[in-house]
């Protein structure tokens, strides 16, 4: 349609009565959220929203909200998965940063949450473990060989794993060491060079830059 050839009569603001406007303000200054008080006054929060823009009422500068726990739509309680468990604990007490079983700060080294029942759900039943004592742990070493074989070196008998979190010498390298035939005293006293290698094994070879 043309423009220019109707003629609109000038919209009047609407106005809100004052004894309305002055329960807004007082249930706002109060705390109340402007859907509150819509529900409250029997209105919608566009109306409110309208009346304290109208008014002078200064909004509040929403704050973020809270969707820890049962607040989050996501939250599924004692019904978490494996994954989900530890990403809660991780929330709650933050990340590791040191071994509570050897006492290793190293920051080179990586650190879990360990749980101590299989309780997952439970973010108290966790220690902070390091990489090499969560798998000692876990059992999971068991998979790299004999790690229950006792040694003796140095007037101390120890099982393999123990070795391990003795000397921070991964267990797997300890073990593969055995398996290749060198000595006890050697195996557990060969340092690690950058590469992996220990260095007894790079001597005499070229190394590349």
């Amino acid at each position: 349609m043309p423009k220019g050839i109707y003629h609109r009569k000038p919209r009047t603001p609407r106005q809100y009565p004052g004894e309305m406007v002055a329960k807004v303000r007082a249930l706002y200054d109060f705390g109340h959220t402007q859907e509150e008080i819509a529900a409250s006054l029997l209105t919608t929060q566009k109306v409110i929203w309208r009346l304290m823009e109208r008014h002078g009422i200064k909004a509040r500068v929403a704050a973020k909200r809270d969707q820890r726990g049962p607040r989050n739509h996501s939250w599924k309680g004692d019904a978490a998965k494996y994954a989900a468990a530890h990403l809660r604990v991780k929330s709650i007490r933050g990340t590791p940063s040191r071994c509570e079983q050897c006492g290793t700060t190293d920051a080179r080294k990586k650190y879990d949450w360990a749980s101590l029942t299989h309780n997952y759900t439970d973010v108290n039943d966790y220690k902070r473990l390091c990489r090499s004592c969560h798998h000692v742990f876990d059992g999971k070493a068991r998979n790299l060989g004999d790690n229950r074989r006792l040694i003796t070196h140095d007037g101390q008998t120890l099982s393999l794993s123990e070795w391990a979190v003795k000397t921070g010498i991964k267990l797997s390298t300890l073990w593969c060491r055995l398996k290749a035939g060198r000595s006890i005293e050697d195996t557990l006293n060969a340092p690690i060079s950058p590469r992996g290698r220990s260095v007894s094994q790079s001597r005499g070879k070229e190394v590349r830059p």
